[in-house]
């Protein structure tokens, strides 16, 4: 049979399309029809992964005039391609089509690129622990600490989930369980999430126990005495 029309190929290559027998029977031996249809297979398969960019901010004005130069209403294009044979160039045509997903596709390549350069390292976790439900809790408060090193000072990210309604607020600590020492490092929002900076002077070695309690608008600003969470950290 001929070899497989372009636009066949590219239903194939994007799935959107099952091969017929006959179909299937070309591919598995035609080596020129295969080699066409992967190409366009790892084009689209570039595109579907380039959708972690939906969040992105649009690409700069230039990039979408680039796209519409390369996808201007032409039916299709001509390439000239040498042959060392007989010495002439011949000519074969290419489907607009196919210059079209090549830009877009390049087009997000080109983003991804960019955004993967200007993405900021992820922070190291110096330190973590479990937190678990402490004296009066409810039976399904629970949460988790990590220390993060980043470069300008460590912070520590609390995560804490099933704390009870109150008027107060709930205060992150860090404790010295061999002494009692307790710094106050935060307080928590109406997030079930916070991060906090780290003194910079603490040692973590000695203040390993971090603590979240119930606190009222008193005035006071020790410890209430009213633990809800409480884990170690470990490294």
């Amino acid at each position: 049979m001929p070899h497989l029309d372009s636009e066949l190929l590219a239903l194939l290559a994007l799935g959107d399309h099952p091969a017929a027998p006959d179909q299937a029977d070309h591919l598995a031996s035609c080596s020129r029809c295969r080699y066409e249809m992967d190409s366009l297979r790892a084009v689209a398969g570039a595109a579907r992964d380039a959708g972690v960019l939906r969040n992105l901010p649009p690409p700069p004005e230039r990039v979408w005039q680039r796209i519409a130069a390369e996808t201007r209403p032409v039916s299709s294009t001509v390439e000239t391609v040498p042959s060392k044979l007989d010495g002439v160039r011949r000519r074969r045509w290419v489907p607009q089509w196919k210059i079209a997903v090549t830009a877009v596709a390049t087009a997000l390549a080109t983003l991804g690129v960019v955004v993967i350069l200007d993405r900021e390292p992820e922070p190291q976790v110096a330190a973590r622990a479990a937190l678990e439900r402490y004296g009066d809790a409810p039976s399904g408060a629970a949460g988790s600490a990590r220390v993060l090193r980043e470069p300008t000072g460590e912070r520590l990210h609390v995560h804490a989930d099933g704390l009870p309604p109150r008027t107060g607020y709930f205060e992150v600590w860090l404790i010295d369980p061999d002494t009692g020492a307790m710094i106050s490092v935060g307080v928590l929002g109406d997030g079930p999430d916070a991060l906090l900076p780290l003194p910079s002077t603490v040692d973590l070695g000695s203040y390993r126990l971090v603590d979240v309690s119930a606190e009222d608008y008193d005035g006071k600003t020790g410890h209430s005495g009213d633990s809800l969470l409480r884990g170690t950290l470990t490294r």
